[in-house]
């Protein structure tokens, strides 16, 4: 009798897991919007290498608390990891252009993530990158521009499609910024490599 309560007890106890365990739920992914077209204001060609990632960030959506504490959604994703959603993104968006101006001038542009964080406190999303851009004229690299910026974009919605437009937002603003820092130091690249 007793061999037979202790079974009945262990069976009700393990098909009772069954009937409380959570439904499924599909985990989503998201990735960044695409590129506005880039502009025709650099001269040459721009190729983006590979990036590097140093911030906690990894492929779940990972939120930050007021109390510093990250957190990761459960059940949303990046579609890739952040280093490559972003090379992705530059080079989309540098695809986009005509070559124009100095045949014989290529960019070559690759960094170092430093910070890609949603913040659900203060409802941002946050860049944070390290870049380095060489400028090859005739295939001798003439100037080597480095510098380290960081984009922040209001994110009105705590979820995955705002995570989406906020951090989109923030990539297309690096974008812009290392399009304008090889536009102004073109002139005087092609000046001295002559």
């Amino acid at each position: 009798m007793k061999q037979w309560l202790t079974g009945a007890i262990a069976a009700l106890l393990c098909g009772g897991c069954v009937f409380f365990t959570e439904p499924y739920q599909e985990t989503i992914r998201y990735d960044l919007l695409p590129p506005a077209p880039g502009q025709e204001a650099v001269p040459g060609e721009i190729m983006v290498e590979a990036f590097r990632n140093l911030s906690p960030a990894s492929r779940k959506l990972l939120y930050r608390e007021a109390d510093g504490k990250l957190v990761e959604e459960p059940y949303a994703m990046w579609a890739q990891p952040p280093e490559l959603l972003l090379q992705r993104y530059l080079a989309d968006y540098f695809s986009t252009r005509s070559i124009n101006g100095a045949a014989d001038m290529r960019w070559v542009i690759d960094g170092t993530l430093f910070k890609f964080e949603l913040d659900r406190t203060q409802k941002k999303a946050e860049l944070g990158v390290n870049f380095e851009i060489r400028c090859y004229l005739n295939g001798v690299v003439r100037e080597t521009l480095r510098g380290n910026r960081r984009f922040s974009t209001p994110m009105p919605e705590t979820n995955g499609a705002g995570a989406t437009a906020a951090m989109s937002g923030c990539a297309a603003a690096l974008a812009q910024a290392l399009e304008q820092q090889m536009a102004d130091a073109a002139p005087q690249i092609e000046k001295n490599g002559n």
